[in-house]
Parts: structure tokens; sequence; C-alpha cells
């Protein structure tokens, strides 16, 4: 019984990055692409895979937010 053992093809030993021009490249479009987003609360929370902890302290995050900005214009409308 024979086997054939195929060698491993050589790999380089050092890689050359890619130009400048070409990353730059890359990054202005990643830079300037759109992005779609949809802000409807009943996408987000399909996408949102939490679990009831998390969402509850989510909630309780949101809770605490509105409260500070409620603060912050009372403040600014005081002055």
């Amino acid at each position: 019984m024979t086997t054939n053992v195929q060698p491993e093809k050589p790999q380089p030993k050092s890689v050359l990055p890619n130009r400048p021009e070409e990353v730059w490249h890359y990054i202005k479009e990643l830079e300037t692409r759109t992005v779609p987003v949809d802000n409807n609360p009943s996408s987000v929370e399909k996408n949102m895979r939490l679990t009831e902890e998390q969402r509850q302290v989510l909630i309780q995050m949101e809770k605490e937010q509105k409260k500070r900005q409620k603060k912050r214009k009372k403040i600014r409308s005081s002055t």
C-alpha cells in the first residue's frame, strides 16, 4: 500500500503590506459609507436578544438618563 504525501506549499517569510493608497482608499470608503438605521422600537427589540435581567437593567438605565436630562433642562431654564 502506497500513500502519496504531498509536500506542503512553502509559506512566504514575510508579506509586504498593501500600498498606502489602497489602505487609505479602504478607510475612506468605510468613513463615507451609509448605514441604514431603523429606529422603530419593535425592530430594535426584535434585533436585541437580551435576557430578562439585561432588559430590566437597560430599562432602568433609560429611566435614569431621562431623569438626568430633565434635571439639566430645569437647570438651564432657571439660569
